[in-house]
């Protein structure tokens, strides 16, 4: 670079700067494969229906059934272990709700093609039948979108004062909103984008008022800076500690400062736990298999606030071990073969446990399917028979520090 070059560099204009930056933004998504950021898109709408199922689900499935006409461009070696739990954990559960349990043929059916959709989205993200970056980078513009459409009266608001819009729910939105932010820190490249990436998306949490997704995104920042160093014995004691942490902020802080007013709101909660756990108490050791986490309070019905013992009641201790074995094992115990370690799946893992722990439904879900199609993805190989493909997910962090 010549002296005149840097001169020029150093006294840029800010529409310069501004269009410099874009640049580099633009050339850290690489190719973007349409198909799938349009459904990306459409994955964040859970407010319309087609035939009685949410836009968002819809597009789930349309895309794993895209990924089947799809050749696959990785190989995964260690991807066996995963696909069984799961597997065998679906065959379980289905088999428990039509024979044991007291499900009916309707509810099995819906949740267990909504749950394939899911899984079979993780397992073709690892295999590059489908397009992480363009996935994520289509749910992230919708999902900004959303912002302002809400507050402009256009996306529909059924909790007055905190952001929903097309999502729907206030803890749903905090859980997608949580999860792209820590995912898109996988695909973005510059330093500066992913900090702005946590800056916004932090405010954005804020306005969506779930508590639970606040803290899991700070926990999850922190295993990512704190648990690279460390083997797999220190880092089940960091998340012990992360456990009792947000079991102290729970017990402590839940009506701190701007969270003063949600007493009433706590106490209909703290009723809907005791009933779930009377729900449990009294079920059989194989649940009562599927679409039944719910329970009556106060004349009316509400789900489980944990998904946890959502497992639980639809099919026993079994389908919890298996399902958030599966977890643990694509996210912290398989072998990665990539020269980086990515902690961003397990930081994404991270937030995923601690919003199960207050959210109904966080296991098997979309978000869920992202995560693991993350921390499976960097388990991969390309194929040997795969002509000019390119792994580009961003580093996420080396042994020698974080890329933040």
């Amino acid at each position: 670079m010549t002296a005149m070059t840097q001169q020029e560099k150093q006294h840029r204009t800010w529409k310069e700067r501004a269009s410099t930056e874009l640049h580099d933004l633009a050339d850290s998504t690489g190719k973007i494969v349409i198909v799938d950021f349009l459904l990306g898109m459409t994955m964040i709408i859970f407010t319309y229906s087609v035939a009685g199922l949410p836009l968002a689900t819809l597009a789930g499935t349309l895309l794993a059934g895209i990924g089947f006409l799809r050749r696959p461009k990785n190989d995964v070696p260690k991807i066996a272990l995963f696909v069984f739990l799961v597997i065998f954990g679906l065959l379980w559960v289905t088999f428990d709700s039509a024979v044991l349990g007291i499900s009916t043929n309707g509810e099995i059916l819906r949740r267990i093609i909504r749950i394939l959709g899911v899984f079979f989205v993780a397992v073709f993200i690892a295999d590059g039948r489908i397009d992480f970056k363009s996935l994520i980078f289509g749910m992230t513009l919708s999902s900004l979108i959303n912002v302002p459409a809400y507050y402009l009266g256009i996306a529909p608001d059924y909790y007055p004062g905190f952001l929903t819009g097309w999502l729907a729910d206030k803890n749903v939105s905090g859980l997608y909103y949580a999860t792209l932010g820590l995912l898109l820190l996988a695909v973005l490249s510059k330093r500066w984008h992913k900090i702005l990436t946590v800056i916004i998306f932090t405010g954005i949490l804020w306005l969506t008022g779930s508590r639970t997704s606040i803290a899991g995104f700070g926990l999850a920042l922190v295993w990512i800076f704190t648990a690279r160093r460390l083997n797999i014995v220190f880092k089940a004691l960091l998340a012990i500690f992360m456990v009792r942490l947000v079991d102290f902020l729970e017990t402590n802080f839940a009506q701190a400062g701007a969270f003063a007013d949600r007493t009433g709101t706590d106490l209909l909660r703290s009723r809907i736990d005791h009933a779930s756990q009377l729900k449990i108490d009294a079920a059989p050791w194989h649940g009562l298999g599927l679409g039944q986490a719910f329970v009556e309070v106060e004349d009316r019905t509400f789900f489980f606030h944990n998904s946890f013992w959502t497992l639980i009641i639809e099919g026993g201790w079994i389908y919890l071990l298996l399902i958030v074995g599966a977890t643990i094992y694509a996210a912290f115990l398989m072998k990665q073969t990539r020269s980086t370690r990515s902690m961003y799946a397990e930081g994404a893992t991270v937030l995923l446990m601690i919003c199960g722990w207050r959210l109904g439904e966080v296991f098997l879900t979309m978000p869920w399917g992202l995560v693991m199609g993350l921390a499976l993805l960097y388990c991969s190989r390309p194929k040997t028979n795969t002509i000019g493909h390119e792994f580009r997910i961003a580093p996420s962090t080396h042994t020698q520090g974080v890329n933040i």
